[in-house]
């Protein structure tokens, strides 16, 4: 969070700020992270995510740190400019931190939070870390964006997949090559017509396999599915202690997917 979700934010601020992109800009990289965050797991304490990155259970929701850390790292800065009638933001608590320590004089982890309230003089950023960065509730972009001005609008386009929200509850297994799924995944119309499982893991649609490499092609291609097509999905199903390929037929239903932009 602190160090490369706060460099991903300084990175884009520092762009605005110096007139290289303009607030449309800004708000759509913003606008993007939030898209991009809704992949990983919301409610998972960074904390946890950190210390335990190296474990098979938290390894694929590392790239997250660029997605949630650097709205973390917004959401706190707009916190800060609220609470000292803009006075000091995020930049400014980094600042103070570092004249506080540095090269030679590193500070406690287990202290860092005590640090940052003695040098902001807010305690109210203990209780965003508690809420948002040791604890597990989604954090309100929406609120926060509101405070500077920014309204969240939310629109509707079709879209065609297993679950009714991709961007929360789908994540790539770079193993085998396939899209997982959290297990409180509310499962698609279209999901629910083939038979399909949460605990499924998605491995190909009309025989097209899924690459990384070409996720663009792969998206594209899904997108051009139309109402009543008929579709073939390609998954791998846990039979025992071993996975089983299994084909879910039926006709595409294009459902509705809900955007805040």
């Amino acid at each position: 969070w602190m160090y490369e979700g706060g460099t991903e934010y300084f990175a884009n601020l520092f762009q605005i700020q110096e007139g290289l992109i303009d607030k449309n800009d800004f708000l759509t990289r913003i606008n993007q992270k939030i898209a991009g965050s809704k992949r990983y797991k919301d409610t998972l304490p960074f904390t946890i995510m950190s210390k335990n990155i190296l474990q098979d259970a938290y390894k694929d929701q590392y790239a997250n740190v660029y997605e949630k850390g650097t709205l973390l790292t917004m959401c706190l800065d707009i916190e800060l400019r609220e609470l000292s009638k803009g006075e000091m933001g995020y930049r400014d608590m980094i600042r103070k931190l570092s004249q506080r320590f540095g090269e030679n004089k590193p500070f406690k982890d287990d202290k860092l939070i005590d640090e940052l309230v003695i040098v902001t003089g807010y305690p109210q950023v203990r209780d965003f870390y508690n809420k948002y960065i040791a604890g597990n509730e989604p954090t309100p972009y929406e609120k926060y964006l509101n405070k500077v001005g920014v309204e969240v609008v939310k629109t509707e386009k079709p879209i065609f997949w297993l679950t009714k929200n991709p961007n929360g509850t789908t994540s790539y297994n770079n193993k085998d090559n396939t899209f997982t799924f959290t297990p409180d995944a509310e499962v698609s119309p279209f999901g629910k017509s083939i038979g399909f499982k949460t605990t499924d893991e998605f491995l190909a649609v009309n025989g097209k396999t899924i690459d990384v490499s070409k996720m663009k092609d792969f998206i594209n291609y899904m997108s051009s599915i139309k109402e009543g097509e008929d579709v073939t999905i390609t998954v791998l199903r846990q039979n025992g202690d071993k996975k089983e390929k299994i084909d879910l037929k039926g006709k595409a239903i294009i459902d509705k997917l809900v955007n805040e932009k």
